[in-house]
């Protein structure tokens, strides 16, 4: 008997599209044991739409209805994780789609290799329309996975250092947690999704997750839909959050030089990004991350470059 699978989505407003998202789910080779959606007091037919389908479904939908939004991805993923009985979470996001092996092939993974605790795929692009955009790891990271992947594949083990650096240089394999199947263990053993995190908070669970090696399988797997309405859009803020998150990656591992580098690289760039489109307060506290890096010489010269740039935009 293999391990049981809880998928796990989180909603809001999400009428559009959270029956492709469901029937993606029913139409899997290997259905899961459950499906938890999570509603965050949407405001549209949502939750009429999960819970009239719920009555006749080939596989059981809990629905669980949060009072208020409060604009936090964590607080849904906990409540519905907590409430998930599988040993096996895989997260949904209302407007993305399962491919229909995607939980036969990656919790085959997890049971056969018991040292693993998260299991990765790829993934492509789509529009509201339904029309396929290739745009995953391997079509733009094509190098950084090659130098990961050991022997024929699909499926590569990679141990947790290689991994945390690959994850932490390519954001697009880790920034999506519809991306990957994990134990419920590690969620308990972490403490769960990070709220301070906000829309990196699954980056973040992956970062602080991995202690042991991670299974990627070089096959998409699974497709997210690319449009407006999205929870997650680029920001400033989400900017500085991001770096916040790859900072704390470097606190659990100091030694390593080569991350650090890597994240100093990072923040230094976002400061210049942030200076250029005027976010200048957001530039300055980029540069100041440079400080808990053991870079307090390049610290100080992003933020003299951002404080020039002020006095330049106010001077006449």
């Amino acid at each position: 008997m293999g391990l049981t699978v809880s998928v796990v989505i989180r909603t809001y407003n999400g009428e559009r599209f959270i029956l492709d998202a469901l029937e993606s789910v029913f139409a899997q080779t290997e259905p899961p044991e459950e499906i938890v959606v999570v509603d965050s007091a949407s405001t549209d037919a949502t939750a009429a739409i999960v819970e009239e389908i719920a009555h006749d479904t080939p596989v059981p939908i809990h629905p669980i209805s949060l009072p208020e939004n409060e604009g936090d991805p964590a607080w849904p993923l906990n409540v519905g994780i907590d409430a998930a009985r599988g040993e096996v979470i895989c997260l949904l996001d209302q407007d993305d789609v399962m491919l229909p092996k995607k939980l036969a092939v990656q919790s085959a993974v997890l049971e056969e290799h018991e040292e693993v605790d998260f299991v990765l795929s790829d993934h492509e692009n789509f529009d509201a329309e339904g029309i396929i955009h290739r745009a995953g790891s391997r079509s733009r990271y094509p190098e950084e996975l090659a130098a990961l992947m050991k022997g024929p594949g699909p499926v590569h083990i990679i141990d947790p250092v290689n991994s945390i650096m690959a994850f932490v240089s390519t954001p697009t394999m880790a920034h999506s947690g519809r991306n990957f199947l994990f134990r419920k263990s590690v969620w308990k053993r972490i403490g769960g999704f990070d709220h301070k995190s906000g829309t990196s908070c699954d980056v973040d669970f992956l970062l602080r997750g991995i202690d042991k090696p991670v299974a990627w399988i070089d096959a998409v797997l699974y497709r997210k839909r690319i449009h407006k309405d999205r929870f997650w859009h680029y920001t400033a803020k989400n900017r500085i959050v991001s770096l916040k998150v790859r900072q704390r990656t470097v606190r659990r591992f100091p030694d390593h030089k080569g991350l650090r580098i890597m994240v100093a690289q990072m923040t230094c760039i976002a400061a210049q990004e942030l200076r250029w489109n005027r976010h200048y307060l957001l530039s300055l506290r980029a540069g100041l991350q440079l400080i808990p890096l053991r870079y307090p010489k390049e610290a100080f010269s992003e933020c003299t470059k951002t404080m020039l740039a002020i006095v330049r935009s106010i001077l006449p």
